[in-house]
C-alpha cells in the first residue's frame, strides 16, 4: 500500500499546491508542467518522506487498533450474545476509534508534508 501511495505523491503536490494557490494552475497537468518548469522534477516528489511515514504509521497502527477495539469491546463492554447480534456495529465502532489513533499519528506527519 505504501508503494502505490508513494506512486501518487506528485498528484498530491499538485493538488496542495492547487488549494493552497487557487487560480493560479488551470487544472491538474498545467499545475504539474508549471511546477516542473519553474522548480524543477524534484518539486514533485516535496514531502516524500513525511508521506511514506505517514502512511507506513496508518497501516501499523490502524489495523492493530482496530483488532483490538474489536476484541475490548465485544469482551469488555458487551455481553457476548449481544456483541454477536451486533457485530457490524461493534465493527463500526472500532473501526472508528482506530481511525483516530491513526489520525493521532498522521496529522502532525501530514502538517510536515503540506510544508
Amino acid at each position: 500500500c505504501t508503494l502505490t501511495h508513494t506512486l501518487v505523491i506528485p498528484l498530491d503536490v499538485v493538488k496542495t499546491r492547487m488549494q493552497t494557490n487557487p487560480g493560479e494552475y488551470n487544472g491538474v497537468f498545467d499545475g504539474a508542467a508549471t511546477i516542473t518548469r519553474e522548480e524543477g522534477i524534484g518539486a514533485l516528489l516535496l514531502g516524500t518522506q513525511a508521506t511514506i511515514v505517514g502512511y507506513l504509521w496508518y497501516g501499523i497502527s490502524v489495523y492493530p487498533s482496530y483488532a483490538f477495539f474489536k476484541r475490548f469491546i465485544a469482551s469488555s463492554l458487551l455481553s457476548p450474545a449481544f456483541a454477536v447480534a451486533h457485530a457490524n456495529d461493534v465493527a463500526l465502532v472500532a473501526g472508528a476509534l482506530a481511525s483516530v489513533i491513526a489520525s493521532l499519528g498522521l496529522t502532525p506527519l501530514e502538517a510536515c508534508r503540506i510544508r
